[in-house]
């Protein structure tokens, strides 16, 4: 009896362990939002809009990942000094604008890159400023949330956090401009910031339902049992 016992615990072991494996599993949750065109505005400045928290009752958060997919077009504002009536056009080669695009999440977790374009050029007349306007710059930036922040990305259902898509840090500048020996332009930057800001979150969730490789061990632990019982049986008789 002893015997038949021990191996009867092993099959009872073996559903255990099954049952173990299927308590939990990992799982993702994303929620995006297209923040509109900015219009072109003067460099720093940052666009704010809504993303949903993650929700508690779902699981237990490992993770939290923001990302911004961005579209920039950047325009080289360039303002000529000379005030001299009669004077010629100051041109310049090589101009170049670019601002820090970004996202930063609620907790002030910023995922970010520099962005911009190059090779402008053209002609300012006295006392005159032109933008420049260059071609459009497409990118992502993304980053992971230290889990030390993950309370500010958490909330019950339907709430909601503050993200706020950005372009700061702006810089510009050419080549030329000089009149009688010296630089009579000066260089600035402006924006148009749109893109995708995006916020996935990774979580382990209960569950009841075990999965086929779940479902193989717990035969294989009820079937070994009672075909060691059957045997015992046998040999008794």
């Amino acid at each position: 009896m002893l015997r038949t016992n021990k191996v009867i615990s092993s099959g009872l072991g073996s559903l255990m362990l099954a049952g173990m494996a299927m308590t939990a599993h990992a799982d993702t949750q994303t929620f995006s939002v297209t923040v509109p065109p900015s219009g072109t505005l003067t460099v720093p400045f940052t666009q704010p809009f809504s993303l949903p928290l993650f929700d508690p009752a779902l699981g237990t958060l490992t993770g939290v990942n923001i990302q911004f997919a961005y579209a920039i077009s950047p325009v080289l504002r360039v303002r000529n000094t000379d005030t001299t009536v009669g004077d010629a056009n100051e041109t310049f080669t090589n101009g170049a604008v670019s601002a820090t695009i970004g996202l930063t999440g609620p907790d002030a977790t910023t995922t970010s890159v520099i962005a911009g374009v190059t090779g402008l050029s053209g002609s300012v007349p006295v006392n005159t400023t032109i933008n420049f306007p260059g071609s459009t710059v497409n990118g992502s930036t993304n980053t992971n949330v230290a889990p030390a922040n993950f309370g500010t990305y958490t909330g019950p259902v339907g709430s909601f956090g503050t993200f706020n898509a950005f372009a700061g840090s702006i810089s510009a500048g050419g080549t030329g401009g000089g009149f009688n020996g010296g630089s009579d332009l000066f260089y600035n930057g402006l924006a148009d910031v749109s893109g995708t800001g995006t916020v996935t979150y990774t979580y382990t969730a209960p569950t009841g339902t075990p999965e086929p490789g779940t479902w193989a061990m717990m035969v294989a632990g009820a079937s070994t049992g009672l075909v060691a019982l059957r045997r015992r049986r046998r040999n008794k008789k």
